[in-house]
């Protein structure tokens, strides 16, 4: 029997994103529950690590916490990860690699400033997600395929799809609509994604600006 799912996140794309794509693909039933931030300091304390998102798994018997356990549980859910073992290993890899790419972005969150904030986040761009962006890139394009699952999407073309999406969303202050224009593949690879079915209904569904990234017409 399939477990009753419900996400509890807010109505920002973010680190939520990612679960709310992976069960969609995968016609897995969930209740998308997204709180207000006014909400958030009530449920904090019930929560393991006190962060969102949470997935609670058949009524709040299960409470899972970090974003990525969270996906890769939703991952297997919607039958987008490999069952081999090895196999599992190299989109894990990927996965990691696109989180890398990111996580120094997130980072400035922390800064109280914002000059400083803006002006840290220009140089992460430049400097160290540049970089490994490329490497992701230039790995993809190593595979000759459309998708790093082959034919079709798999778990690290979803995570890198909500990452790439959300890194160009214009949530993030500072970081240019086109940054991805400097990475050709990773924007076609975008595209592709963008306009898989699937994806293209769930997203003219939401007709939400918060999401503008996550569709075919983004920079």
């Amino acid at each position: 029997m399939a477990p009753t799912l419900v996400l509890k996140y807010f109505d920002v794309s973010a680190r939520g994103e990612a679960a709310r794509l992976l069960l969609e693909l995968g016609g897995v039933p969930f209740t998308d529950e997204m709180m207000s931030f006014a909400d958030w300091p009530a449920y904090k304390s019930s929560t393991p690590f006190g962060q969102a998102p949470c997935l609670e798994v058949d009524g709040g018997k299960v409470l899972l916490a970090q974003s990525g356990a969270i996906n890769r549980y939703c991952a297997k859910l919607a039958k987008l990860y490999p069952e081999d073992f090895l196999e599992a290993a190299f989109v894990d890899m990927i996965v990691c690699q696109s989180d890398d790419c990111i996580e120094p972005i997130y980072a400035t969150n922390t800064i109280k400033d914002n000059d400083a904030k803006l002006l840290a986040r220009a140089e992460v761009v430049k400097g160290v997600v540049s970089g490994r962006m490329t490497k992701l890139g230039e790995y993809l394009e190593s595979l000759k395929t459309p998708f790093f699952g082959g034919s079709t999407p798999n778990f690290a073309d979803v995570i890198t799809f909500a990452n790439n999406s959300f890194m160009q969303s214009g949530f993030l202050e500072g970081i240019p609509l086109d940054v991805l224009s400097a990475f050709p593949v990773l924007k076609a690879h975008h595209a592709r994604m963008a306009n898989f079915p699937a994806i293209a209904t769930y997203y003219k569904t939401k007709n939400n600006p918060k999401r503008i990234g996550f569709t075919a017409d983004a920079a």
